[in-house]
C-alpha cells in the first residue's frame, strides 16, 4: 500500500513508503510537526479535522543531486523507513527541502537530531500513567508578613493530570522573605 506525501514543490506524488512506515512516523510524532509542534491533524483557524502532515525524506528518495541530501550513502531500500521520514507541517517540509536556498541549512545530521528530540518528547510525555501521580509543592512561611500557606483542601479541588493520578503534598517551609 502507497501513501500519497508531498514533493518540496508540494505537488502529491506517490511514493513507496508503505502504510506501516508512516503509521510508525505518525505516532512516534504523536501527530506533530517534528519541527514546531503544530498539531496536524486540525485546522486550528477553522477547528476542522483535517490532515496538515507532511511526510518528508531526510535522505531524499532518490541518489541524485537533483533529491534533497540523496547524494547521501543510505542505501536506497531504507530510504522509505520511518527512521528516514520525519512528520512535518508544509511550511517545514518546504524549508528543509528548498534546494536552491534552505538544504545547505539543513544537513541529515541535524534533521536526525530535531527528529530525535522530538520523538523522545512524545513519548516521554506519553509514557506518563496514573502510577506515577504527582507532586504538589507549597510554600509554608509568611512573605511580606503575609502568610503564603495554601491549604491541602484547596489543592485537592484542583483536578488531577490524569483520572486516577495519585496526589502526594510536599512542603517547603521558609523563613520571612520581607
Amino acid at each position: 500500500m502507497s501513501i500519497a506525501c508531498s514533493s518540496h514543490d508540494h505537488q502529491p506524488i506517490c511514493v513507496t513508503c508503505s502504510y506501516e512506515e508512516v503509521l510508525k512516523l505518525w505516532v512516534r510524532a504523536g501527530g506533530r510537526c517534528e519541527r514546531c509542534n503544530k498539531y496536524l491533524l486540525q485546522d486550528m483557524e477553522f477547528a476542522y479535522e483535517v490532515n496538515l502532515g507532511d511526510v518528508a525524506h531526510i535522505v531524499g528518495r532518490k541518489r541524485s543531486t537533483s533529491s534533497p541530501r540523496g547524494d547521501d550513502p543510505l542505501a536506497i531500500d531504507e530510504r522509505n523507513n520511518a527512521d528516514n521520514l520525519m512528520l512535518l507541517c508544509s511550511e517545514h517540509h518546504h524549508k528543509i527541502a528548498d534546494k536552491r536556498q534552505l538544504v545547505p541549512d539543513f544537513p541529515r545530521d541535524r534533521l536526525r537530531r530535531m527528529k530525535r528530540e522530538h520523538e523522545e518528547h512524545i513519548l516521554g510525555i506519553t509514557e506518563l500513567g496514573d502510577e506515577r501521580g504527582g507532586v504538589v509543592v507549597r510554600m509554608v512561611g509568611q512573605i511580606r508578613k503575609t502568610s503564603s500557606l495554601i491549604s491541602n483542601d484547596a489543592v485537592s479541588v484542583t483536578p488531577p493530570a490524569s483520572p486516577g493520578a495519585r496526589r502526594r503534598f510536599r512542603s517547603l517551609y521558609v523563613r520571612d522573605l520581607s
